[in-house]
Formats: C-alpha cells, sequence, structure tokens
C-alpha cells in the first residue's frame, strides 16, 4: 500500500506493482499537463529494482523551462488530489499527491525540473548507475534501512544521512562540478592548504616514535567498502585494528550524551548542553571535516 505520513519514514519491501502504479500516474500526469512536459520518467528508490524503500512513487517531470510550471492545471490536478508544496528547492518545483489530508500522507511525489538540466541528469545517472550495479544498490538499500531505523520520526535527518553515499554515486558519472569559478576556487584551495597531519606523521616516524606500537610490521586488516567515503574508510580501518583516535572516542560520548538529554529538563538540561557542545568544539577541532558536528540547541 501506497503512502507515507509527513515526516515518517517507513520501508516496505520492493514492489513490482511499483512499476505499474507509476505507468498510471504517468498517464494521468499526460492527460492533465501533458503539452506543457518533455518527458516523465519514475526514478527514486521505487525504481531501483529489488531493493525496499519508502512506498512513494517518485515521479520527475521534465520541462524546456520551470515557467511551465504557471501553466499547470491546478484545478484539474487539485481534483486527483496533487497539490504543489511550500517546499522552495532551487531548479525545482514539487508537487505531491496527499490520500490523507489530516495525516499528510503522501502517495507520491513529483519533482518538476529543467529537462536535460543538471538535476535531470543528477537523478536519472542515480537510478540508472544502482539499477547497473547491483551491489551498489544492495549497500544502498543496507544503508536506508540503518537509518529508517534511527529515524523513523525523523524525515529530513533521514533524507540529510543519505547525502554523502548519493554524492559518492554523483561523482561516479557526470555529476562533478564543473562551473568554471568552482574549479578555480577548489585549485587555489589545494593550493592554499598545508597537511599539517602528514608532517606531524613524518616527524614521528623519524623520531622512531612508532617503533613500539603493538602490531608494528604486521599487515593492517583492510577491507575495502568501494562505496565509503574517504573519511568513513579510514575510520573503518583505524577500527579494525583497534586503534581509534581521540575525535572517535568524543564523538561516542557526545552521542551517549545527547541520549540523556530526553529526559532532563531546565537548568539541569542546559548544563548538560553546555557541556555537550563544549565536546563538540574540541571534537570539531579534531576530526575530518566533513565529519563535523552541529552544537546543540538548548
Amino acid at each position: 500500500m501506497l503512502g507515507v505520513n509527513k515526516g515518517q519514514v517507513r520501508l516496505s519491501e520492493h514492489s513490482d506493482t511499483w512499476d505499474e502504479q507509476f505507468a498510471r500516474e504517468k498517464a494521468l500526469l499526460e492527460e492533465i499537463i501533458g503539452e506543457h512536459v518533455v518527458d516523465i520518467q519514475h526514478f527514486g528508490s521505487t525504481a531501483i529494482k529489488g531493493i525496499s524503500a519508502k512506498p512513494i512513487i517518485d515521479v520527475l517531470i521534465g520541462v524546456d523551462s520551470l515557467d511551465r510550471v504557471k501553466q499547470f492545471d491546478r484545478k484539474k490536478l487539485r481534483e486527483v488530489n496533487i497539490y504543489q508544496l511550500k517546499v522552495k528547492l532551487d531548479g525545482k518545483v514539487v508537487f505531491a499527491k496527499i490520500s490523507d489530508m489530516e495525516n499528510i500522507s503522501k502517495t507520491h511525489i513529483y519533482h518538476v525540473v529543467e529537462h536535460e538540466g543538471d538535476l535531470w541528469k543528477k537523478h536519472v545517472h542515480f537510478r540508472d548507475y544502482l539499477n547497473e550495479h547491483p551491489e551498489a544498490a544492495t549497500e544502498y538499500e543496507a544503508l536506508k534501512q540503518e537509518l529508517a531505523e534511527k529515524y523513523a520520526e525523523d524525515e529530513s535527518s533521514y533524507t540529510d544521512a543519505k547525502k554523502a553515499f548519493v554524492d559518492q554515486i554523483l561523482e561516479k558519472g557526470w555529476g562533478r562540478v564543473t562551473d568554471k569559478k568552482q574549479e578555480e576556487y577548489e585549485i587555489e584551495e589545494r593550493l592554499a592548504y598545508t597537511d599539517h597531519m602528514s608532517d606531524i606523521i613524518k616527524r614521528a616516524e623519524e623520531k622512531g616514535q612508532f617503533d613500539h606500537l603493538p602490531g608494528k610490521g604486521k599487515p593492517l586488516k583492510f577491507e575495502q567498502r568501494y562505496f565509503n567515503p574517504a573519511e568513513k574508510q579510514l575510520y573503518k580501518t583505524l577500527k579494525d585494528n583497534h586503534i581509534l583516535p581521540r575525535w572517535v572516542e568524543l564523538s561516542n560520548q557526545i552521542e551517549k550524551l545527547k541520549e540523556e538529554l530526553s529526559s532532563l529538563e531546565g537548568k539541569i538540561r542546559r548544563k548538560k548542553v553546555k557541556e555537550i557542545n563544549k565536546l563538540i568544539k574540541e571534537y570539531n577541532m579534531a576530526c575530518p571535516p566533513s565529519l563535523q558536528k552541529n552544537k546543540v540547541e538548548e
């Protein structure tokens, strides 16, 4: 059964009916707004073979210009329970089919973008890559299942937590930023970057400070996971070899303290928040930039 309430995350086993439901929806859209669109495609997790997904059909609608959205027949769309959402996204207009107005239960989400523009290509590439690489689809499914359990009532955090994986897949295709100014900025950033950590390690190695470490001279246990970001792969290798840097210990400590917050109120809570934020500051100064944490709000 299609539909997930607003803010919730619920996964369903893959269903062969999802393609059929998309086909029916595409026919309906072509009847209502067909004259204003270039192409309509099925994308998102329900379009990836064999993996579980939120039971919501994602529909990609390509137009020659987003100005075309103004010409959509809103009355006819509302008659079939399709409404424009108030989300503001660069290069995209979003509609949804809502089956339960009380709980804002969405069964379909319609992403209107410029046909063959950046967003169109990203969405299509991600879908096609996972369908062509089952091992990547399986890893994505495992990540989704883990996050769905963790963020069952927090759809926003669930989506944010998937971003690193999605970005990794996009980097394997056309998706790298090619804007000239961005490339120039990245080049300048690389030229200005000083690898202080490598210098410290090199000096320590020259002084023999690693000579008496456990496991010296033995090969590392190294299980390469192809879709891990670099920092995550480094952390996994360190963990497998029982070497945990200070920032990992801090991260574990921070997460445990966060769990305690739900049962605290008033001054005790504020005191605990200050304690957590102090640790977060120390953590952010030690961890890789991409893993930094936001401060906790009181």
